[in-house]
C-alpha cells in the first residue's frame, strides 16, 4: 500500500508536507516569527485546540501563493497580444 501524500494547505501551493505540518517547508519560511513562536509554544504546552487555531491563522495569513514570473519578454508580448485580440504572428508594416 502506498504511503499517503500530504499537500501544503496554502492555496496555490502543491508541494508535499509532513502529516503534522500545516504548510510545506517553503511556505513555512514566509510565516511571521510571532506566529511560529506561538504555534511552537502551544504544541509544547499540550494545547491542541490552540495549536489548530494558530495553524489556521498561519494558512490564512499566507494567502494565495503568487504565480510564477513570466519566462521572457517575447512570450509576455505574445500573451498580451492574444488577450487583446491581435495577431502576433503578422509582422508590422514598414
Amino acid at each position: 500500500m502506498a504511503a499517503r501524500r500530504y499537500v501544503c494547505k496554502r492555496r496555490g501551493c502543491d508541494r508535499a508536507r509532513e502529516r503534522w505540518q500545516d504548510v510545506c517547508s517553503g511556505c513555512w519560511q514566509e510565516v511571521p516569527q510571532t506566529l511560529r513562536d506561538g504555534l511552537r509554544q502551544a504544541r509544547e504546552r499540550g494545547l491542541p485546540a490552540l495549536a489548530r487555531q494558530i495553524g489556521q491563522n498561519i494558512v490564512k495569513s499566507l494567502g494565495r501563493k503568487p504565480a510564477r514570473a513570466a519566462g521572457d519578454a517575447r512570450a509576455a508580448y505574445y500573451r498580451t497580444a492574444a488577450m487583446m485580440g491581435e495577431r502576433a504572428e503578422i509582422e508590422p508594416a514598414e
